[in-house]
């Protein structure tokens, strides 16, 4: 396990650096435009947003440490999915509790949750190692038909 951490601190540094470069905007590669992008969703437009198609949805605080880990890896994982069949998005917990207390009743952070037309379809809780969160939620994509791009 120590040693996926250092593979993810290895590629969060190349990340950061290529952010600095301006190879990266908004956490997706620019030449990779067509796959998912990471939207800001809010108590006000959670729901006209995400009642059509499939999103996974990061519940996240500022303050949260393992949220900020899983920050650059839910960014990659979207840059690996089709954007036409899944979206990504990104709540602020602390700023917008309706969503919080409607999809993390727990209080629990880092959650992400998968919707479908508005209904859940799988959810992750907490954050461990950026290999075991790919593995899940790409399992939880794969139930849904939802593939990588390779």
């Amino acid at each position: 396990q120590n040693l996926e951490m250092v593979e993810y601190l290895k590629w969060k540094h190349n990340t950061e650096k290529k952010r600095e470069e301006g190879k990266l905007e908004g956490g997706k590669l620019k030449e990779k435009l067509e796959r998912g992008v990471v939207q800001e969703l809010t108590d006000e437009n959670f729901e006209t947003k995400t009642n059509k198609g499939i999103w996974v949805i990061d519940l996240y605080a500022d303050w949260c440490g393992p949220c900020m880990l899983l920050d650059p890896v839910f960014h990659a994982l979207a840059d690996k999915y089709p954007g036409e069949k899944v979206k990504w998005g990104h709540v602020n917990a602390d700023m917008n509790p309706n969503c919080f207390d409607k999809y993390s009743p727990n209080g629990d952070l880092p959650y992400c949750v998968i919707l479908s037309d508005g209904l859940k379809k799988g959810e992750t809780v907490g954050f461990s190692t950026p290999a075991d969160f790919e593995k899940e939620m790409s399992g939880l994509l794969s139930n849904l038909n939802i593939e990588k791009i390779n």
